[in-house]
Order: C-alpha cells, then sequence, then structure tokens
C-alpha cells in the first residue's frame, strides 16, 4: 500500500506496513483499506472525510479538520496493491 499526500503542499513519503492477522488475506486487506466518512468516529477525532474515488487499485480521500489557525484540508491518494501470498 502506498500513501501520497498533498496536505500543506507536500508530498509524504511511502510507508510499508507489516503486521500478523489470524484472518483470511482477502478479509485483512479489505479491512485494512475500507476508507469511510465513518473513520473520525473510529479514531475517537473530530475530522470530516470525504471519499472522492474508489477503485479496485485506488482509493482518494480528503480531510477537512478546523485547527487554532483555521481549516486544515488534505487530499489522500492511496495506491491499493493487493498481496498474492500471505
Amino acid at each position: 500500500m502506498k500513501g501520497e499526500s498533498s496536505r500543506r503542499g507536500r508530498t509524504s513519503p511511502e510507508y510499508r506496513i507489516r503486521v500478523s492477522f489470524g484472518v483470511p488475506l482477502d478479509f485483512a486487506f479489505a479491512w485494512c483499506t475500507d476508507y469511510t466518512p465513518e473513520d473520525p468516529d473510529l479514531e475517537g477525532e473530530s475530522y470530516q472525510r470525504k471519499i472522492i474515488e474508489r477503485t479496485p487499485h485506488r482509493v482518494i480521500f480528503e480531510d477537512l479538520e478546523e485547527n487554532e489557525d483555521g481549516w486544515d484540508w488534505g487530499r489522500d491518494v492511496v495506491t491499493l496493491l493487493p498481496p498474492n501470498r500471505w
């Protein structure tokens, strides 16, 4: 899974995450990449998330959060690279 962010005009680095789950591979991948507007509630946060695009290989979402200096807006493009083995 690769992430790219345009928050504050910066491009974020690529992240590689390795975690073991005791579930089938397709279930774990779907759960880890299920971005929704309800994510802030699950995280106990107050930002707003809007899903712009979702395809089998990419998710684009925007987050909007109010802070002491005004509003912080960010767009994230996540490239989905489904694993083919456990």
